[in-house]
C-alpha cells in the first residue's frame, strides 16, 4: 500500500484475497462472456448481477447492518457465480447466503440463520417486479447452500475493503469533510460492478478519491504526485469504474422479471 504504516498492507498481500480472489481482468471477462451464454442478450448477466447487489444491499438494510456487511455478501456472490452457473442454485437463496455468512465472517455478534429468513418477507416487498419468483427460503435450505458457498470460494471468506484505506487518504489529504463523502459513494457504487474481483481495495479507494475530488472541484494533483503508486494504475480504475457507470445508467429493473424466468427456464431444460 502507499503509505509505510498502514496496518491493512502486510495482511493484505499475504491474504487469500490476495493470492486467491484478486484476478486478471481478461480471467473475469472470460467467466463472465461464459455465464453470459445462458441468456439470449448478453447483457441480461450484468442487468441479473445489479438487481442481486440490490437485493443483498437491501436485506443487509433490513437486517440494520453496517455496510461493510453488505459488501462482504456482494463480493461473495460475485465470487460464486463466477464459478457457478446461475441455473445450478437460486440466487435469491444464494444472496440470502452471502448475507447469513458475511454477518458471521464480519463478527456482528449472536445471529441465527431465521432472523434472515424471518426478514425476508419484507425484503421482497422491495421489489414487486419478483412478486411470486422469489419466496423465503427455509433456514436448512440457507445452512445447506453455506457449504457448497464455501467450498467453491475455497474456504477465502475474509474480504478486504477499501473503505478503511479510502478514510485514511482522505485524512492525511486533508479533504475528509469536502471529498470523502462522495468517495465513500463511489466505492458503494463500485460493488454493483464486477471491481472487486480485478482491483486490489487500495486502488479502488484511491481511484474513488481522484474522481471524486474532480467531480468536488478539489485540487489533489500535488498530493497523489506524491504517492508510491502509478498514476496509471490508478486511472484504470477510475476507467473501469466510468465504464461501470454507464451499466449503472441503463439500468432497467423491468428486465429482471423475464431475466429470472428465462434462468429458471434453462434451469429445467
Amino acid at each position: 500500500f502507499p503509505f509505510v504504516n498502514n496496518p491493512m498492507s502486510a495482511n493484505f498481500w499475504k491474504s487469500s484475497h490476495c493470492s486467491v480472489w484478486l484476478l486478471e481482468a481478461g480471467v473475469v471477462q472470460h467467466h463472465e462472456e461464459q455465464q453470459a451464454k445462458l441468456f439470449d442478450d448478453p447483457s441480461s448477466l450484468t442487468t441479473v448481477m445489479m438487481f442481486f447487489m440490490d437485493v443483498i444491499q437491501q436485506i443487509v438494510k433490513e437486517l440494520k447492518f453496517r455496510q461493510q456487511v453488505a459488501a462482504t455478501a456482494m463480493v461473495y456472490f460475485r465470487r460464486f457465480y463466477l464459478k457457478v452457473s446461475l441455473t445450478d442454485v437460486d440466487p435469491f437463496v444464494m444472496a440470502e447466503t452471502c448475507v447469513y455468512l458475511a454477518v458471521k465472517v464480519e463478527e456482528c455478534g449472536p445471529f441465527s440463520v431465521r432472523t434472515i429468513t424471518r426478514n425476508t418477507p419484507l425484503v421482497i416487498r422491495s421489489f414487486p417486479c419478483v412478486k411470486g419468483l422469489w419466496e423465503a427460503a427455509q433456514a436448512k435450505d440457507l445452512i445447506e447452500c453455506e457449504f457448497y458457498l464455501v467450498q467453491e470460494m475455497d474456504s477465502s471468506l475474509i474480504v478486504f475493503h477499501p473503505y478503511r484505506c479510502l478514510t485514511e487518504y482522505a485524512a492525511d489529504a486533508g479533504v475528509t469533510h469536502t471529498v470523502l463523502p462522495t468517495a465513500w459513494n463511489i466505492v458503494n457504487d463500485s460493488y454493483r460492478t464486477n471491481a472487486s474481483l480485478i482491483f486490489p481495495p487500495f486502488l479502488t479507494a484511491l481511484a474513488a478519491l481522484l474522481m471524486a475530488s474532480v467531480m468536488r472541484e478539489v485540487e489533489l494533483s500535488q498530493w497523489f504526485s506524491e504517492l508510491s503508486v502509478s498514476i496509471d494504475e490508478i486511472t484504470k480504475v477510475v476507467q473501469h469504474l466510468v465504464d461501470s457507470y454507464q451499466h449503472l445508467r441503463e439500468f432497467n429493473i423491468a428486465r429482471v422479471e423475464p431475466i429470472i424466468h428465462e434462468i429458471r427456464r434453462k434451469r429445467l431444460l
